[in-house]
Parts: C-alpha cells; sequence; structure tokens
C-alpha cells in the first residue's frame, strides 16, 4: 500500500502577503477580494493539492497531512501587514484555505508554530487543529513535536527549522539539525528518526544522505514581508510544500519538493534620450 505525506506550512493566513482565498469574509466588514499577492498565491494552492490529489489517484495512495504552523499571521511586532486585527477573521481565513484541501485525509496533523505569530502555547494552531479535526497530541490539538511511524518510515515533524543564512551556506541549517538529532538522540538512547521535516525558515533546504535522518525545511505560502525585505533583499521566499510517496517501508521520491517562482518585478527603466 501507498501513502503520500503531504506537509505544508507557514501560510500566515490574514497578513496582507500571506495565503487567503481570492474572495474572504471579515466580520461586520463584509466581503474582501485578495490582492495580486494573495491571488497568485492561491493559484500555486491550488495546484499544489491538484499535484497531491494527482498523486494519491495514481498510486491508488492514502492520504496524510502535515500542516506544520504558523498557520495565521497574527498582531505581532506593531505589524501594520494585516488584513484584520481581529484574530477570529484570521482563523477563518485559515480554516477557509485548508479544509476544502483537508477533509479527505485519512490523517490530518497540526504543529505549533512561532508564538509571536500564533499566541501563548500556540493556541490559533491548536484552534485551527480542533476546528479541522486534526489528529490531537496528548495534552493539545496541536503537536510541539510530532512523531509519525508511516508504513515503516520514521518521520518527525516539528516548526522551528534553521537555514542557511546566505546563498552560499544554503543547506547548513538543515545538516546542522541532522547533526544535532543523530547526536543527541544517540547520547540518550532514543531513536532517530528516518526523515525529520522542520518549516520557520520559508525556505528548502536539504541535508543529503551524510546523516543517520534525512532533515528537509519546507517552503512558505507568504511572500515577503517588511521584515523579509530587511533580511534578504531582492531574494523571495520559497513558496511551496513538500510531498513523499511512502511504499514498502520506504520513500520513493528522493525530489519531495513541489516550489513556485513568483515572476520577477520588472525594472523602473529610464532612457536619457528620450524626448519630452
Amino acid at each position: 500500500m501507498t501513502t503520500i505525506v503531504a506537509v505544508v506550512g507557514d501560510t500566515h493566513c490574514g497578513g496582507t502577503t500571506g495565503l487567503c482565498p481570492p474572495i474572504y469574509g471579515l466580520n461586520g466588514q463584509g466581503h474582501r477580494q485578495a490582492n495580486k499577492i494573495q491571488k497568485w498565491l492561491w493559484r500555486c494552492w491550488v495546484d499544489y493539492w491538484r499535484r497531491v490529489s494527482d498523486m494519491v489517484n495514481k498510486y491508488g495512495a492514502k492520504l496524510i497531512v502535515v500542516v506544520n504552523g504558523d498557520v495565521v499571521e497574527g498582531v505581532h511586532h506593531g505589524t501594520t501587514q494585516v488584513v484584520s486585527l481581529r484574530h477570529d477573521d484570521m482563523l477563518d481565513i485559515a480554516v477557509s484555505c485548508l479544509d476544502p484541501y483537508t477533509r479527505n485525509a485519512e490523517h490530518l496533523f497540526v504543529t505549533k508554530g512561532t508564538e509571536a505569530h500564533v499566541g501563548a502555547g500556540g493556541m490559533w494552531d491548536d484552534i485551527v487543529a480542533k476546528d479541522l479535526g486534526a489528529e490531537p497530541s496528548e495534552h493539545s490539538p496541536a503537536w510541539y513535536w510530532l512523531p509519525l511511524d508511516v508504513d515503516g518510515v520514521r518521520f518527525a515533524f516539528s516548526h522551528h527549522g534553521r537555514a542557511g543564512t546566505r546563498g552560499w551556506t544554503k543547506g547548513a541549517g538543515a545538516r546542522a539539525i541532522a547533526a544535532d538529532l543523530s547526536m543527541q538522540h544517540a547520547r540518550t538512547g532514543r531513536s532517530v528518526p528516518d526523515v525529520a521535516v522542520f518549516g520557520h525558515v520559508h525556505r528548502f533546504e536539504d541535508s543529503g544522505n551524510n546523516y543517520p535522518v534525512w532533515v528537509q525545511t519546507h517552503g512558505c505560502w507568504q511572500m515577503s514581508t517588511a521584515y523579509g525585505h530587511k533580511i534578504s533583499p531582492g531574494i523571495p521566499p520559497d513558496i511551496g510544500g513538500l510531498c513523499f510517496i511512502v511504499d514498502s517501508g520506504r520513500i520513493i521520491n528522493r525530489d519531495p519538493i513541489i516550489r513556485y517562482i513568483p515572476k520577477e518585478d520588472s525594472p523602473w527603466t529610464f532612457q536619457s534620450n528620450q524626448t519630452a
């Protein structure tokens, strides 16, 4: 039996550069239309789930979905890049984005993101997880550390990953996590997962095959905010998610990335020989 494990995260719903449907409602304010950035993200989102569905149908597979934290943008650090200051609006947008594509999954899980975005103890991720009917942890609807055994492949999911901060250090964050997990689990006698998946950094990274654990960090569904322009000027985040195909106790696709490249902005053009 084949199982598809689809992983998305960092949707940052409620942010002006985050994921939302083409038309969405705000409490007491009627309906709004998504902006240009959000409409492009939505087209990518719909295509991602179409491709996941195609794989499910191709292999006659079961579907497991992991939503890996930061489902909403939240109101933080004095930001004005939000469509509403109400968290219930953001939660409604998140559920409207996720529910149509996760309701038919065999199992759905949600992990807890960054408190600045999703509240103390990941409360907003908890609420979305409960609203979607996700599988709960022992202590709350969403998970800090999610271990999954999928047909003999041991996965682990958690939101907070690391990434190389320069172009020439790409992959360094994933390799550092792989080294840490391998050493710490060996030291404490804990079983090392075969695959560990992290979010938060809005970048795809791959640790390679040199460690007992294979680490992947995934992209996001949010274009650059003011903070993003500050730390990575001219470099957009990686948009997209992951999709693992598990068959007979092994992952049969070594490149699980489904990525979308935003169109480059056109330059402002000046020609000195133009006449008035």
